[in-house]
């Protein structure tokens, strides 16, 4: 079984003596100003903020909130970041305070991501995974960005954090936070949808309860959340925006904006609304399945043409070794709550680039990012000897701990 630390302090039972001999203010100091170097450099290197393509667009949709006008365009989808970027308008911070807002906000992620993998791999394991996350540039970059990426990503793994923590131990406050997070991660941007179900399905499979009542419980979780995409406006107003997406899909195209490589040909015939949609999925089954593989292909390989050699070198060398070191975890620890948990956002995620599109620049699988440098962080403090990371066996729940 794995063996979860019977403390609740931030930096586990062997806090005291740290880790290779470190107290633990050490490591943290150290990935905290390797942190803010890269984000000093990138700001310096840029003048300033950084501006993309959809900016002005939230820039734009805050100015218009403040003024009790709607969002631009497609933002309602967005709201909860464009309340952000109003928020510091509001109080004259302005956009060197999202900037800062979202510095801050990735700190606080890399104190989860640092819980996560400390109760289930040890000390080792948590700052392998801290610095996993805040030492990869590729992710650093979005914190400098008006776009709601950086937020979202940290949402995700905050709402994952305090979902496990609920399921750990069982009480009213930790419920209830994890609930507030996981509203607040749905209203970032349209992937937020996605949480819910996994969040509430990972807690109907780890009730301690009979098996058939997981499954009603799991099945309840599941045909809630289809009514809701059917009926519910708010899933209403997100798939609206995906229609062109949606449209875009079904030409063959895997990426949703040009440039285009790697297009998958597919049968005639554009589908028009959802119905028809549903009705060429069953037409073109393989069809479908095929350009839906190709779509999360490019997205976990994340690498792409139009990206510098030293970009895609990155890559290449880092994130195949993270796929295999969290692949592994999840191979010994697949029963687990919190690789259960993950792997249902995962899901989630992967269905969404299935049904649109891959992302461009790869962002996407950031989303996932630091909930897999967990996962991975488990074997690799395995690997080199540091973690109290034990043989498991299966549980079909979480222990039950006091708060």
């Amino acid at each position: 079984m794995v063996r979860l630390s019977n403390s609740d302090d931030w930096t586990g039972g062997r806090s005291r003596e740290g880790w290779l001999g470190y107290p633990p203010r050490v490591w943290a100091g150290l990935l905290v100003v390797g942190f803010f170097l890269q984000v000093a450099g990138m700001l310096y290197a840029n003048g300033g903020v950084f501006h993309a393509g959809d900016s002005e667009q939230y820039i734009g949709s805050a100015d218009n909130v403040l003024h009790g006008l709607p969002p631009v365009g497609f933002r309602s989808a967005y709201i909860g970041y464009v309340m952000v970027v109003a928020t510091f308008k509001f109080l004259g911070l302005g956009l060197p305070g999202v900037v800062a807002f979202q510095v801050v906000l990735a700190l606080v992620t890399a104190m989860a991501v640092f819980d996560l993998g400390r109760k289930a791999g040890g000390m080792g394991a948590g700052y392998m995974a801290a610095a996993l996350f805040l030492w990869n540039p590729d992710v650093v970059r979005w914190h400098v960005y008006i776009l709601s990426d950086s937020t979202y990503m940290s949402m995700v793994v905050l709402t994952v954090w305090s979902a496990h923590r609920a399921t750990e131990r069982r009480t009213p406050g930790a419920l209830a936070i994890a609930l507030v997070l996981l509203c607040a991660a749905t209203l970032i941007r349209p992937h937020g949808w996605v949480l819910p179900p996994a969040v509430f399905g990972s807690w109907a499979i780890l009730l301690p309860t009979s098996q058939w009542k997981r499954a009603f419980f799991l099945g309840a979780v599941v045909v809630t959340f289809l009514l809701l995409m059917v009926c519910g406006s708010y899933f209403k107003e997100k798939r609206k925006e995906a229609t062109d997406s949606v449209q875009r899909l079904f030409c063959g195209h895997v990426f949703g904006a040009p440039p285009n490589p790697w297009a998958v040909s597919m049968p005639v015939s554009m589908p028009g609304d959802d119905r028809e949609v549903a009705r060429y999925i069953l037409r073109h089954p393989l069809a479908c399945a095929k350009l839906g593989l190709a779509r999360i292909g490019a997205e976990v390989v994340h690498g792409r043409p139009y990206f510098s050699v030293r970009h895609n070198l990155f890559i290449v060398v880092v994130y195949p070794a993270l796929y295999l070191l969290a692949l592994w975890s999840c191979f010994r620890l697949w029963r687990t709550p919190l690789v259960l948990l993950v792997l249902m956002v995962a899901t989630g995620h992967s269905g969404v680039v299935a049904l649109t599109f891959a992302d461009i620049d790869g962002r996407t699988v950031l989303y996932m990012y630091a909930l897999l440098a967990v996962l991975a962080s488990l074997s690799l403090a395995r690997l080199v000897g540091r973690t109290d990371l034990g043989p498991h066996e299966p549980a079909p729940s979480a222990p039950n701990r006091q708060a």
